[in-house]
């Protein structure tokens, strides 16, 4: 499964065209925001969506919470042989959703220079290490296979 950092301008664009490939979708958004309204099940190929309401902060009531991360955990897993895209998405494509998208990469792939190797990314670390930590807990209680 390929994995990929968007915007909420460019998911958007995204829906809105065909697409061959299936994906997944994993959208972050600000608690005073709605999740991003795209098609699932048409031809744009999304097939998916986690909608997960938090803010881009690293500390407070407001940020991500371990409850996000095990979501992310659990959608990963269950989306792993049915999408060959999963498209990580916040506001600008820049922090939460690079975060996330890093420790998926780490999980799955064993690596997230991908993310951490670009410098259009400043990663959310809270929501890195929250992520990275449930994907973890689910591979030592051997939950994902073969992604």
């Amino acid at each position: 499964m390929n994995v990929k950092v968007m915007s909420r301008l460019d998911l958007m664009r995204y829906a809105l065209e065909k697409h061959a490939e299936k994906a997944a979708v994993i959208s972050m958004f600000d608690r005073d925001k709605k999740a991003p309204s795209i098609a699932v099940g048409s031809e744009n190929g999304i097939i998916e969506q986690l909608p997960l309401q938090f803010d881009d902060v690293i500390r407070g009531e407001n940020a991500m919470q371990k409850s996000h991360a095990i979501a992310i955990a659990k959608f990963v897993d269950f989306v792993k042989y049915s999408a060959e895209l999963l498209i990580v998405q916040c506001k600008f494509g820049q922090s939460r959703s690079a975060g996330v998208a890093a420790a998926i990469l780490q999980n799955i792939r064993g690596g997230e220079t991908q993310i951490f190797g670009k410098s259009e990314y400043l990663p959310n670390m809270r929501c890195y290490r929250l992520v990275n930590e449930a994907m973890t807990a689910k591979l030592k209680r051997r939950e994902f296979r073969h992604l």
